[in-house]
């Protein structure tokens, strides 16, 4: 659900977003807080997690990479990206930028409340002043997304930093080996203290494959032209073209497969037709190449 717009993104919330509130409010007097108190501080606390987002996502822009929204989950913040950083150097600042952000907002708003004599040397979170509790809570928001798992910042921090030395995908799957022994490690600490951490492990888990398989995806496809998928033309075919998709033989593989439908693709060379291409043929070969690249 869409709530604002930050330079030209759009922040949304998700539906379980709405229901944490409505169970922070409810536990509230339970706990010996106001629910306004309660429910402020929670929407305090994920207006910084947007201010962590926002800084990826003005990063990425600058790296020529489009945001097109970010959305807030009881968990967290996702920027939507319309693709990964095609350079390594680039995925570090984007990964790096979150963190900094928080740490800075963080820092500041702590000096400020040390300033006023609010005693912000306390680190805090369940007590004391709202403004000190809120500084601590961007420092621990900052330290924990360095954490070397997916989707956490530090899990891409040490991609990027992995890929100095091996390919993407290489890079990907050891960082997500990690990824699955951290997250282990987050459920059996969440079984003795806290289930948000049990949660918390599941996500990284489901996270990180999802990770390992769209770069597997993406790497895989990256090279493939319309020529490598095209079977030849039918008898008749190249006499109408009308309400046809026609690409060229040298259109990338990825700028296909939105046109892919019923109706076959004409695939030319110099103005000729040489080629179609069919959704059934080009699921067979996708699935022939990743099985490939998945050895």
């Amino acid at each position: 659900m869409p709530i604002a717009s930050v330079a030209g993104i759009t922040i949304r919330v998700h539906v379980t977003f709405l229901a944490l509130l409505a169970l922070i409010a409810l536990s509230a007097p339970a706990a010996g807080e106001s629910v306004p108190g309660a429910v402020g501080w929670m929407v305090a606390l994920f207006g910084c997690v947007v201010v962590h987002e926002l800084s990826h996502a003005l990063v990425a822009r600058s790296k020529g990479i489009a945001v097109t929204a970010i959305d807030l989950l009881p968990i967290g913040g996702i920027s939507r990206m319309e693709r990964m950083p095609d350079d390594w150097r680039d995925e570090l600042d984007i990964a790096v930028a979150g963190p900094a952000a928080s740490f800075v907002l963080g820092a500041t708003v702590l000096l400020a409340a040390a300033a006023a004599g609010s005693g912000a040397l306390r680190p805090t979170l369940v007590a004391g002043p709202f403004v000190v509790r809120l500084g601590w809570a961007n420092l621990l928001l900052a330290g924990f997304n360095l954490l070397p798992a997916f989707p956490l910042d530090g899990g891409r921090v040490l991609r990027a930093t992995l890929e100095r030395r091996m390919s993407r995908v290489a890079a990907t799957r050891r960082a997500v080996r990690l990824s699955r022994v951290l997250a282990a490690a987050m459920i059996a600490a969440g079984l003795l203290a806290n289930v948000w951490l049990i949660v918390i492990g599941m996500f990284v888990i489901v996270s990180g494959g999802a990770e390992e398989a769209a770069v597997l995806v993406h790497e895989t496809l990256a090279p493939v032209r319309a020529a490598d998928v095209a079977v030849p033309c039918p008898v008749g075919f190249q006499a109408d073209l009308a309400g046809i998709a026609v690409v060229d033989e040298q259109t990338p593989l990825d700028d296909v497969l939105p046109l892919l439908g019923d109706a076959p693709i004409a695939v030319t060379r110099d103005g000729h037709v040489v080629g179609v291409i069919t959704a059934d043929e080009v699921g067979r070969r996708l699935r022939a190449l990743l099985r490939e690249a998945g050895r």
